[in-house]
């Protein structure tokens, strides 16, 4: 027996219903004793109830999570309003640590506490994350934790929430905080693997960034970036620009990238302020999608973690999708969870475990060997399950 979940949920109105329904639900899917938790939930819940409630009722096990702009669950199902428990266990060795003000010094505090979580734990062969993503550079967080975790799956999302609803919280124990990287190490005798998909396609010319200052890109090919850009946004003017990510190829002449969400164009700076640092050298290309392309990523990311999972028997699976497909979605958001659950079955057809949530900025690699990096409008899908 290897790494299992076990996955609970509940859309009660009462905090303390909803609480005491997804530890029941998590612990009999699970079967087994449980050696960790994620916990998420929607923001129109008091987090500090309902952590409180399953802290206590786990008996302090190592305990993360964050609040979500929604969750997908068992059967491809949608939820805005609702909690979910995530109970790992099986053959697994599992430790948390935490991170505080994040903003500050970013990538070394991401790279010690991962560090730190190397240490701790036996054999990790997974390191999950839900960081702070409001004000903070969360590709120096994802930089800070692989290079520390060499050879280790990433793989999270960014505190997120329903737009204008509330504040993004992480959690940490029975802690609800702000600002903070929670961290769980996962380690054990269990096989993982990852497919990401966005459905943007890039689209016209690929441009070299000659000049950055922290997230703000300044300059294209030596030239003013808004000015190289402006023809992308001719009649619906350059603070349009928001409205569709970038591909970020990270070396020249790369074939794959990661999607980069744009915060807004500051005409007084001439600069474009992206969600994320974008690195000097690296290149960028704009891109299109449509609502059935961007569903078409969800589905490419499930097909391709289920294809790359080398191990004998897949048991389970964690999604983290964009809250910027969810309203780009509007409605047809249950497709994308209908999606990646058809993907979603073992050999004999029998579907697996399923954890999804809506974030504000996804977390894991562009190749399952390969390093991490933080994506937006990007579906990312992590599965894991026994060794051969």
């Amino acid at each position: 027996m290897s790494l299992r979940i076990g996955v609970g949920t509940s859309a009660d109105i009462d905090d303390l219903v909803a609480a005491s329904e997804v530890i029941r639900q998590a612990r009999t899917s699970l079967g087994v004793p449980p050696k960790a938790a994620l916990l998420y939930l929607s923001t129109s819940y008091d987090a500090v109830a309902v952590v409180e409630a399953v802290h206590s009722n786990l008996g302090g096990l190592p305990l993360i999570g964050c609040t979500t702009g929604g969750l997908m669950t068992g059967g491809g199902a949608h939820e805005d309003d609702a909690v979910m428990l995530v109970l790992l266990g099986g053959d697994i060795a599992c430790t948390a640590h935490l991170a505080h003000d994040i903003a500050r010094d970013t990538y070394a505090r991401a790279h010690l506490l991962a560090k730190e979580a190397m240490t701790a734990t036996p054999e990790v062969r997974m390191v999950l994350l839900h960081p702070e993503a409001l004000g903070v550079d969360g590709g120096a967080v994802v930089r800070g934790v692989q290079d520390a975790a060499h050879g280790v799956m990433v793989a999270g999302g960014c505190a997120g929430e329903l737009s204008g609803r509330g504040i993004p919280r992480q959690f940490f124990g029975r802690e609800v905080l702000q600002g903070a990287l929670p961290l769980l190490a996962v380690g054990g005798d269990f096989s993982v693997a990852s497919g990401r998909g966005g459905g943007w396609q890039p689209v016209g010319r690929r441009y070299r960034v000659t000049k950055v200052e922290g997230r703000a890109v300044l300059e294209l090919n030596d030239l003013p970036v808004l000015e190289v850009l402006k023809d992308y946004a001719l009649t619906t003017g350059i603070e349009t620009l928001v409205d569709t990510p970038f591909a970020v190829f990270d070396r020249p002449g790369s074939s794959e990238y990661c999607l980069r969400g744009v915060e807004r164009a500051d005409a007084t700076r001439g600069a474009l302020l992206f969600l994320s640092g974008i690195p000097l050298g690296a290149e960028l290309q704009a891109t299109l999608a449509s609502v059935g392309d961007v569903l078409d990523g969800a589905t490419l990311s499930a097909a391709t973690a289920m294809r790359e999972f080398s191990g004998g028997e897949p048991s389970g699976a964690l999604v983290f999708s964009c809250t910027a497909r969810k309203w780009i979605l509007a409605s047809r958001v249950v497709d994308e969870a209908a999606r990646v659950a058809a993907q979603l079955a073992g050999p004999t057809g029998t579907p697996i475990q399923l954890a999804g949530l809506y974030n504000h900025g996804e977390i894991g690699p562009l190749t399952t060997d390969g390093p991490a990096f933080l994506h937006n409008q990007t579906c990312v899908t992590i599965v894991f399950g026994t060794r051969r």
